[in-house]
């Protein structure tokens, strides 16, 4: 099936759009070429679907525990609200369970989950957030090796606590893996964070977030991250987790390049408040707000998507420009730019049309050619 797309406007790579068309062939974006269907867009923008490479669940479903149905629920909410690629994040459990759960996760055989993020059990006790303490433990290059020969899904991303790997060979036998490392839940100062930076840590999880704060006399990990060019940072921008001018700065610092949206969901987005759990701890979700009996926060309720439309807010950018940081940016960091989150002759057809830049939620979304919506 060939397929054009007109009457649209076509997100750019600069961030901006443009008024023109698309074809699809084969479940990619494709050149100009006779075609056996139009579709009408009507005027709609039309947006490479999101990446979101940090989020522990929605749906009522987390990544941990949720069964192959889960698994697919999870993937269709995640695509009608506009993301159609997910690097499923386990939170903090037992090597035995999270091996059980990268089997489920790659046996429901969804698209949309292209790898896994490991967010959980190698953090700072005192740093913790929401995972449950007696989960945590101490980083070992065999771990990660049961883990990676255990995943029919290759494992893309970890995010652990530097100090916690004294000598530095885990961050080198994540390298060595094809993992890219973040600098999360952690205790480290600036000289250690830059350490593990120079050791090749590449980003930071949830900035700010989880970290020692940036202080006029001691910068600590979040200097680092603002300071140095080469290093990614993850932001929630839910207006809860971050002031937003304090967005805004990192926003400067860093730019689109090297800026990503992440929401960093769990299991009750999208879901009636109620109590549900993330990491081994219960959380109770108030007002969109998940936060755990002690009164961490829990992850967010974040959609995505309302965390582009925040970021144009709090920094005064376009929706344009923000949605490079949910589409292009987390594609080069994951080194799969011409894959995903463009809308580039080549790439995998993943994208959905938003009748307006503050519209709730897409009216049609095509993950790899195929509406889903």
């Amino acid at each position: 099936m060939k397929m054009l797309i007109k009457n649209v406007k076509v997100h750019q790579r600069d961030g901006s759009f443009a008024e023109g068309e698309i074809y699809v062939e084969n479940g990619r974006i494709a050149a100009p070429c006779d075609v056996d269907e139009v579709v009408d867009g009507g005027g709609a923008l039309l947006c490479p679907g999101l990446l979101d490479i940090h989020t522990h669940g929605r749906a009522g479903g987390d990544y941990c525990e949720a069964d192959e149905d889960m698994m697919l629920k999870m993937a269709a909410d995640y695509a009608k609200n506009g993301v159609t690629t997910v690097l499923p994040t386990l939170a903090s459990d037992t090597t035995e369970n999270w091996k059980k759960a990268l089997s489920r996760i790659a046996a429901c055989n969804s698209p949309s989950y292209i790898g896994i993020h490991i967010e959980g059990s190698w953090l700072s006790l005192k740093k913790r957030g929401a995972h449950a303490p007696d989960l945590l433990r101490t980083p070992t290059v065999a771990e990660l090796s049961e883990l990676c020969d255990a995943s029919p899904l290759p494992i893309l991303k970890v995010s652990a606590a530097p100090e916690c790997d004294a000598d530095g060979s885990f961050i080198a036998a994540c390298r060595e893996n094809g993992i890219r490392f973040s600098i999360a839940h952690t205790e480290a100062d600036y000289q250690t964070a830059m350490e593990a930076l120079a050791r090749g840590a590449d980003c930071f999880t949830h900035l700010y977030n989880a970290m020692m704060p940036l202080h006029h006399r001691e910068g600590g990990p979040v200097a680092a991250a603002l300071t140095e060019d080469g290093a990614y940072v993850e932001l929630i921008c839910d207006g809860m987790h971050i002031a937003p001018e304090m967005v805004r700065l990192a926003y400067r610092c860093k730019g689109a390049d090297r800026f990503i949206l992440v929401s960093d969901s769990m299991a009750g987005t999208g879901c009636p408040d109620g109590t549900y759990e993330i990491a081994g701890q219960p959380a109770i979700v108030k007002d969109g707000m998940a936060l755990t009996l002690d009164g961490h926060l829990a992850g967010s309720t974040l959609n995505l998507l309302k965390g582009v439309q925040n970021l144009a807010a709090f920094c005064h950018i376009s929706f344009g420009q923000a949605l490079l940081s949910a589409t292009r940016t987390p594609a080069a960091y994951l080194g799969m730019e011409t894959e995903y989150g463009t809308l580039a002759v080549g790439a995998h057809a993943n994208l959905f049309l938003l009748p307006c830049e503050t519209a709730d939620a897409p009216t049609r979304v095509m993950q790899n050619g195929k509406w889903l919506l």
